[in-house]
């Protein structure tokens, strides 16, 4: 029964579908295509690909702005 509880969790985890892996593989080659233009590295491009992957896990950028207005100080003093 171990084997089949192994297999079991193995199952669980597969995608049913590839169809989140082609979007964001679809999102990468614009992104690409859009960063063949400018000059960008590596990093960057991985961070335009997932904050448009997981856009709605990303603030809105009235709420940002706003918290950022209210903040008073601006700089971060770091202590040694």
């Amino acid at each position: 029964m171990p084997n089949i509880r192994q297999l079991l969790l193995i199952l669980a985890t597969l995608p049913v579908t590839t169809a989140e892996a082609e979007r964001l593989f679809s999102k990468v080659e614009r992104t690409a295509t859009a960063a063949r233009v400018h000059v960008m590295t590596e990093d960057r491009l991985e961070a335009l690909v997932m904050s448009n992957t997981h856009r709605r896990l990303t603030p809105d950028c009235d709420s940002f702005i706003t918290r950022f207005a209210e903040t008073v100080a601006r700089r971060v003093k770091f202590v040694i």
